[in-house]
């Protein structure tokens, strides 16, 4: 397709005075960033100007529409990384022959000066964390191609301009626009930046992999299932699982931060009373599944990954919870998470803890436990809820035998 450039300002939301005027590619306000160990490079302006000049159409925009959607139910954020059109084995994606891979390497070979160094386009787009973070992208019509843009230089602004993709009798005109999060409800938008996580501490999602470098992630699941595994004999056991969650409250306020992703744990003494042990796992939710305050029901299987607690035994006198909406990418920071015990005949109160790996931007939600008189008496053994107005959750304690 060819592409006419056609520099008409639109303002979708806000208006900003001063801004009637043509503008080139230098003026557009587009971010610089760092990714990984890569040289800082102006990656933003140029994979933005690369992805305006391809001949993307709705077979390519729906080849990353799946991705995207992969993704999030395999709980992640609404991602399409850049290095899995490269990568011999990859750990969302399971695209073969990609439309947009054969349009980026076209490119990459007419342009040479994109191919050089380790700041190269091609080098940041194959070894980075580079994604196209599509927010909304489970309400694209199939058909209206992207507006592409990154986020802007000021952390803080809410807004950037745009490359739209409008079709015209087989041309593809180019049309700066105004990106903000209410021009991406409306629209389809593509953002270039950097993921939240890191790349190779995921796990192998298309192989049925769900845990990585001690970090468990919780897939979507749009219906509950309650049904406790059982087996035909054995002890009984008391599991705490988590059953459901609800968030209200956009945690990562910038728009171009995406969604929330959060990390739950529980703490709980260990037979012998005197330590602690803990069960942690990681949940996404989207902007959308914010705004709409959407319920998140989870297997209540004891085989699933969201159990706090599988056996909550008579001498486990609390048991700790925690949420953490995350903020970083490594895990490095040790927290303690308190729980107690009750150790003799005297019941005498022994008071244990367990080590939760954050990271240093990690933002507390709420740190708390809960005892087993309360648990286990005959309104906690109905299903329990956590609830400070933006986050809601549901957890239960169950019977079964193993």
């Amino acid at each position: 397709m060819n592409r006419l450039f056609t520099f008409l300002l639109v303002v979708p939301v806000i208006f900003l005075s001063g801004c009637a005027k043509s503008l080139s590619n230098g003026e557009l306000n587009f971010a610089e960033s760092d990714s990984n160990t890569l040289s800082k490079v102006n990656y933003s302006n140029e994979i933005v100007s690369m992805l305006s000049s391809l001949p993307l159409n709705n077979e390519v925009c729906l080849e990353v529409a799946t991705v995207v959607n992969n993704s999030v139910n395999y709980g992640l954020d609404e991602d399409f990384l850049f290095r899995e059109l490269w990568s011999p084995k990859t750990k969302v994606s399971s695209v073969r022959n990609s439309l947009l891979k054969q349009q980026i390497e076209s490119y990459l070979n007419a342009n040479i000066e994109t191919k050089s160094g380790t700041g190269s386009i091609e080098n940041i787009l194959k070894n980075s964390d580079i994604s196209i973070y599509w927010p909304y992208c489970d309400d694209w019509d199939g058909k209206t191609l992207p507006t592409i843009t990154c986020p802007p230089k000021d952390e803080t602004q809410e807004w950037n301009y745009g490359y739209k993709l409008n079709e015209n009798n087989g041309s593809v005109e180019l049309e700066v626009v105004i990106v903000n999060e209410e021009y991406a409800m409306e629209n389809p938008v593509w953002i270039i930046k950097d993921t939240d996580y890191d790349y190779t501490d995921l796990p192998s999602f298309i192989n049925g992999e769900f845990s990585s470098n001690g970090v468990i992630y919780i897939p979507e699941q749009s219906d509950s299932n309650n049904s406790i595994q059982t087996k035909a004999s054995g002890d009984v056991m008391y599991g705490w699982i988590m059953s459901s969650m609800t968030v209200s409250k956009q945690y990562d306020k910038i728009f171009w931060s995406g969604g929330s992703e959060f990390r739950i744990a529980a703490s709980f003494p260990t037979e012998t009373g005197y330590a602690g042990s803990t069960n942690t796992f990681n949940t996404t939710f989207t902007r959308k599944q914010i705004r709409n305050s959407t319920t998140k029901n989870f297997n209540t299987d004891m085989t699933s990954d969201n159990v706090l607690n599988y056996d909550w035994k008579e001498g486990q006198y609390s048991n700790g919870f925690a949420i953490w909406e995350v903020n970083g990418k490594k895990a490095t920071t040790d927290y303690t998470l308190g729980c107690t015990a009750t150790v003799g005949s005297d019941s005498a109160k022994v008071e244990c803890s367990a080590i939760v790996k954050i990271t240093p931007k990690d933002e507390l939600v709420t740190n708390r436990e809960y005892t087993r008189s309360y648990m286990f008496s005959s309104t906690g053994r109905a299903p329990q809820k956590y609830d400070d107005g933006n986050v809601v959750c549901t957890y239960m304690i169950t019977d079964y035998t193993d």
